[in-house]
């Protein structure tokens, strides 16, 4: 057993052969320790030593952060060890009795009266008061026994001491307390009711507390609505009764505020926290009591219809939603309106999980806003098809950007009355080499949602540049006032580097900031006035031209006109086409062109198609006109050939 045992220890504390002799005599103190276990539960760990100075960092480690005083001598009573503890209990620093005799120590008499035991006893202990290095006497339980050598001769004692002064303390307190009077008693027990009460009272606390964090696992923190993980428990419960119990059908209305980015940027997020939580009370109000409303991100929300019977319960609740959404939103004095759009998934037998449902209700949101938002849209299987080509149009879009796969083409502008070329208005293609050709209006607007117009946007403006700088060096002088116009959305012209980019785009192709022309449409200034306005101002000092674009449909005022620094409106094309044939259309007209003049702005109308057209437009006084009448959009070689042809 003994030589099991120093095998093991070898093991654990890697020790060579030439240092097993050594801690052999650690081994045998283990072994000690072992035989007082009781005693060193009361000091509360297992104590380990050496009498050697050469034991390795971990036994030396052990016998250190013992949490009570140990004393290690050898036969002739010289001190060999002592431990921290030992040196914070008794004041003594480890010099001034390492390799001292026991006797020097104030309490050597006390000590030797403990050796002496081991005499007839193998271990022995023993409570007696000692001094330490102060003379301050303390209480202490003090154990002691031999060490022996591998011919069981001895070799020294252990001491292990344990400060039972806190020990006394408790022992005299209990002993106080059988001699306080009855009243001590019954102020205990009034005690013992109150901390009873107390309990009771943090026992509840608690369960308040859980309850609480309950709910906000549950719910969203701003506006106290379920969120996605508790909306998703609701709607498989809804599922589950529609497709295995025959209930009555579902609904999922699916929310997104229009607008709601422009809110946060231009107000900040106190606002837009605010906004939030006025849509979370107004959808509620909006609902039926079996209804259910939820916040699963940012501007989105979704409303569970339960039990439904006839589809116009759901198309009520969607029109009560987009009237409540559509009136202003008060704060501070602000007026603040936003609007909403809903897509709208009825529970169907092909649905197979609660997530198809909500990827639908997603798809004809989706369709909703690009039928223009504020409005709902129903779930049909052909809008699924739209979704999956908007996908995929989104894909293509994103790998002709990274590869430069656009063109651009460029429609004259000419003057009505002499024909004079007076600019070109540059227009992005795309032909896919997997989806064909597919025209700016369906893939700008996927660029506007996917971000991907800044990139878009940033090139056409680089090329088109380059490109009119390229013909003002090889055309004739009475031509060098020609301009190239440019379209920015409404994404670019809330982007705080869209100046940069024009100043680089100048700057990198030379072009004279005259003869540059960008072109606004009306939705992209009146969703942020301010911001666009101060924009626009910039790139008028700059010495670029502004063009408001396709003016008519529907958002502008007089006021925007008068404030905004627009040198040219340019009426839109739904009111060009057919224009001596539709009398409205021709005052419609002729009223926007006198508006201009009397502002002192140039007219541009676009989509000029016929001749009968272009007299109209002459009769009214309209300067300038495009239109297929005119030329088709040219590609760059055939541009420089019609510039030279005027």
């Amino acid at each position: 057993m003994l030589a099991e045992s120093v095998q093991l220890f070898t093991t654990i504390f890697k020790l060579t052969p030439t240092a097993v002799g050594p801690f052999l005599f650690l081994l045998g103190v283990i072994m000690i320790a072992a035989a007082f276990y009781n005693s060193i539960l009361l000091l509360g760990s297992s104590q380990f030593f050496s009498l050697e100075m050469n034991t390795s960092p971990a036994a030396e480690h052990i016998i250190h952060t013992m949490p009570d005083p140990l004393l290690v001598c050898d036969r002739h009573h010289t001190i060999k060890v002592i431990n921290n503890a030992f040196t914070e209990v008794f004041g003594y620093e480890h010099s001034e009795l390492i390799d001292k005799k026991l006797h020097n120590c104030s309490n050597y008499t006390r000590l030797l009266s403990l050796i002496e035991l081991l005499d007839t006893e193998s271990s022995a202990s023993i409570e007696m008061s000692l001094y330490d290095r102060d003379n301050y006497l303390f209480p202490a339980q003090v154990s002691a026994s031999h060490l022996f050598n591998r011919d069981n001769t001895i070799s020294g004692t252990i001491f292990v001491i344990q400060d039972v002064r806190e020990y006394r303390k408790v022992m005299n307190e209990i002993e106080d307390l059988f001699h306080e009077t009855e009243e001590q008693v019954q102020q205990r027990t009034q005690e013992l009711q109150q901390a009873n009460c107390a309990l009771k009272e943090e026992i509840q606390r608690r369960k308040q507390i859980e309850g609480q964090l309950r709910h906000t696992a549950f719910h969203d923190a701003l506006t106290g609505l379920p969120n996605r993980e508790l909306f998703s428990e609701y709607l498989q419960h809804s599922f589950n009764k529609y497709k295995h119990r025959g209930g009555m059908t579902f609904a999922i209305l699916f929310i997104d505020l229009d607008h709601f980015k422009f809110v946060n940027d231009t107000y900040g997020h106190i606002v837009g926290d605010f906004v939030l939580k006025q849509t979370a009370y107004r959808l509620h109000e909006c609902l039926r009591d079996v209804d259910t409303v939820g916040r699963i991100g940012g501007d989105e929300f979704v409303v569970l219809m339960d039990e439904i019977s006839e589809p116009s319960q759901t198309i009520k609740v969607a029109e009560r939603i987009l009237d409540a959404m559509q009136k202003d939103i008060l704060f501070n004095g602000t007026e603040i309106r936003i609007g909403s759009s809903i897509g709208i998934c009825f529970a169907e037998q092909r649905h197979s999980a609660p997530k198809e449902i909500i990827r639908d209700a997603d798809i004809a949101l989706y369709h909703a806003k690009q039928q223009g938002r504020h409005r709902y849209s129903i779930f049909q299987g052909e809008l699924q098809e739209k979704a999956i080509r908007h996908m995929k149009i989104e894909q293509e879009l994103r790998e002709t950007v990274h590869q430069s796969g656009f063109d651009i083409q460029y429609q004259p502008i000419v003057e009505l009355s002499k024909g004079a070329l007076k600019g070109f208005e540059a227009l992005i293609r795309w032909n896919s080499a997997e989806l064909g050709k597919i025209s700016p209006e369906t893939f700008i607007p996927i660029a506007e949602e996917s971000e991907l117009i800044y990139e878009i946007g940033r090139w056409v403006l680089f090329r088109a540049c380059n490109d009119m700088s390229n013909w003002l060096q090889h055309i004739p002088s009475h031509l060098k006032h020609i301009t190239i116009s440019v379209n920015v959305s409404p994404r670019q012209l809330q982007s705080s580097v869209l100046l940069q980019d024009i100043e680089n785009a100048l700057a990198e192709s030379m072009l004279p900031p005259e003869n540059l022309v960008v072109e606004v449409t009306e939705s992209a200034i009146i969703t942020d006035t301010k911001g666009a306005l101060a924009t626009l101002n910039q790139l008028k000092e700059m010495g670029v031209k502004l063009h408001l674009d396709d003016f008519g449909e529907g958002y502008s005022s007089l006021n925007l006109l008068y404030r905004f620094p627009f040198d040219t409106m340019k009426i839109d094309r739904s009111y060009v086409s057919g224009l001596q044939d539709n009398h409205d259309n021709s005052e419609v007209v002729r009223t926007i062109i006198n508006l201009g003049h009397s502002m002192k702005k140039e007219v541009i109308a676009e989509g000029i198609e016929t001749s009968n057209e272009a007299d109209a437009l002459r009769t009214f006084k309209c300067e300038l006109g495009q239109g297929f009448f005119f030329s088709r959009p040219l590609d760059e070689d055939m541009a420089r050939l019609f510039i030279d042809s005027t």
